[in-house]
């Protein structure tokens, strides 16, 4: 009983060691590049924190992104908003920005689905962005930088502009708040453009 334990125990060995190996290669590659975003490169705009999968689908759904609207997502980080929309409809989507090392992340998924036609990740900061062209927003920003944003979007946004906000709400004379979703700890706020 004991050898054929240990015999199955040595046919074992080396796909445990290379799926704990993977598992460990992966886990430090997502600790890496979200010690990278906190790092004084990312010029301490934001971190990098990626949006829950079903939340961008319910945010996705809160927008009511369709055919011929025109999304901006300001902070795009690895694209992953960008490439969910651009799947689901013939909206054009562009992504913004400031971190190259997830500028190039998302400029390559991008390239791998074949996307390039709608979707545009510009690396820029999206302050320096006029936002006047786009009828939706998606962002996912500090209450810190909401205040510098908001009276950008107040600025530059059309009435009847949607945008949503993850995790942090915003306080504006010109916007309403029209619903809230998500969960206790990932909320998310829609707003438009009231005036």
């Amino acid at each position: 009983m004991v050898e054929m334990l240990r015999a199955v125990l040595t046919v074992l060995y080396w796909p445990i060691q290379l799926t704990l190996a993977v598992a460990l290669i992966y886990f430090s590659a997502k600790c890496l590049l979200i010690m990278y975003t906190l790092s004084p490169l990312y010029r301490g705009r934001l971190p990098y924190v990626p949006t829950r999968k079903k939340s961008l689908q319910e945010a996705f759904s809160m927008l009511e992104i369709e055919d011929g609207d025109r999304v901006v997502d300001l902070g795009c980080g690895d694209g992953q908003f960008l490439v969910h929309g651009a799947r689901k409809t013939g909206a054009k989507f562009t992504g913004i920005e400031l971190n190259w090392l997830l500028f190039m992340i998302s400029r390559l998924k991008v390239f791998a689905r074949a996307l390039s036609g709608r979707v545009t990740v510009q690396r820029s900061d999206y302050m320096r962005v006029p936002l006047s062209q786009f009828n939706k927003v998606f962002m996912f920003n500090m209450p810190s930088c909401l205040k510098v944003l908001v009276p950008k979007l107040e600025k530059e946004l059309q009435v009847g502009t949607r945008v949503l906000s993850v995790v942090f709400p915003f306080s504006s004379k010109k916007f309403k708040l029209l619903e809230t979703g998500g969960t206790k700890t990932y909320r998310l706020f829609l707003y438009e453009r009231v005036n």
